[in-house]
């Protein structure tokens, strides 16, 4: 049952970080706070000022030469909660991604900028060092002729960074470059799925099917190669579920970046396939109220791992997706 997975793991993920939201809501909880406001998931509106006034305490102190993944995270975070990031007190992060002289540093720096941009149709003057189309050109350059996208050159194959840039060059499709790039990458990421349709853990797994939600590609119908209706990444990313959460590996503790991805794709697959809705476009809102809650199943062993221990406050930075690598 599909939806069912997709329910009660965004109803776990959704408590788990909530419990962890107990301690405050500061700078480096970006993750957090857009995972549950992206999914109409309600945060406090005295966490939410504690975050914003954290942030703008955080952004004072920018220039501009800070690494734009963090520019772009607070960014993502900024607007998912209905902020202007042209003008945040007066702060133009926007304006701070496409001027950025280090965007060329990484595939993940040119990923973010155009989905933290494109979140909410921000408009790039015409004086800007850099415009959508330099982006996808020189984030193009990352990608191999086998499909794959590296992380700091086109030589060493990322998983994360290939769905990654797909997710990115997803609103440009209908240009002739952009539609054979995301043709290889989808091409990759197909013929490198394992025979339990996972890709080694589920940080990988989970922007996989981030990915295929963006572009639309529904991994319960077997013509796209990614899994049946019975048998496929979202079912296998239940087999990852803890009894608060997600871990990394099989079997692992709860982890907090894994429960925040594979809920962003859980959430991302149901607003493609449900709404017609893209994930990273903040612009639209999911019409339907989704009754998630958890249901006790005492045969269900995904409830039975370890719980997560030693974990860190929230209010620690986590890193972009692809910045980890």
């Amino acid at each position: 049952d599909i939806d069912k997975i997709i329910s009660e793991g965004i109803a776990i993920s959704r408590d788990y970080m909530l419990s962890k939201m107990e301690t405050g809501l500061t700078y480096g909880s970006e993750w957090m706070l857009i995972t549950l406001l992206r999914a109409d998931k309600d945060v406090d509106k005295a966490l939410l000022d504690q975050y914003y006034d954290s942030v703008l305490e955080e952004i004072k102190t920018w220039d501009g030469s800070e690494k734009p993944t963090d520019i772009e995270r607070v960014a993502l975070a900024l607007s998912a909660m209905g902020k202007d990031i042209t003008d945040v007190e007066g702060i133009n992060l926007a304006e701070m991604i496409y001027n950025s002289d280090k965007l060329t540093y990484g595939s993940n720096e040119l990923a973010w900028a155009l989905l933290a941009l494109d979140a909410t149709g921000i408009e790039i003057p015409a004086d800007a060092k850099w415009t959508r189309d330099k982006m996808i050109a020189e984030m193009l350059k990352f990608q191999n002729e086998d499909g794959f996208f590296g992380l700091g050159d086109n030589k060493s194959a990322s998983l994360d960074m290939t769905a990654m840039c797909l997710q990115a060059l997803a609103p440009y499709r209908g240009n002739q470059i952009v539609d054979e790039a995301i043709a290889k990458g989808l091409n990759y990421l197909r013929t490198n799925i394992s025979d339990n349709y996972d890709y080694g853990d589920s940080n990988a797994t989970a922007q996989v099917l981030l990915t295929l939600a963006v572009l639309g590609v529904d991994v319960t119908d077997s013509t796209n190669g990614f899994g049946t209706a019975y048998d496929n990444i979202i079912s296998r990313l239940d087999d990852f579920c803890t009894s608060d959460g997600f871990s990394y590996t099989l079997g692992g503790k709860t982890n907090m970046i894994a429960t925040y991805q594979i809920m962003q794709s859980f959430d991302a697959y149901r607003k493609a396939m449900d709404e017609g809705i893209s994930y990273w476009d903040f612009t639209e809102k999911s019409d339907e109220e989704y009754d998630d809650k958890i249901e006790v199943d005492n045969n269900n062993n995904n409830n039975n791992n370890n719980n997560d221990s030693g974990k860190g406050s929230p209010t620690e930075s986590a890193p972009m997706p692809g910045d980890e690598n």
